[in-house]
């Protein structure tokens, strides 16, 4: 889990690089705190965007999934569970 609050930037990319983090799931859905995290994962890694808690856009600076081959994928559980029956949501 990352906390983005205080000073949390160089934490990020210091985990990113000594761990070699790879997937990156992420709720908040748009805004600049979303973008930083996807930019800064390592090549060929995977970014699963299922919320948008930021009510921000969803943007990324041009060719960065291209020229570090990240893939970004996305899903929202709320299409889901309204399908399902009050009895399997509780």
């Amino acid at each position: 889990m990352i906390v983005t609050q205080g000073e949390w930037h160089d934490q990020y990319k210091e985990a990113i690089k000594n761990h070699g983090f790879n997937v990156f799931f992420d709720c908040l859905g748009g805004g600049a705190v979303t973008e930083f995290l996807i930019m800064n994962l390592n090549p060929h890694s995977w970014a699963y965007i299922y919320g948008s808690l930021s009510g921000e856009p969803f943007s990324l600076k041009s060719g960065i999934s291209l020229c570090k081959g990240i893939t970004v994928s996305g899903y929202m559980l709320m299409g889901w569970y309204e399908t399902i029956s009050a009895e399997r949501k509780k």
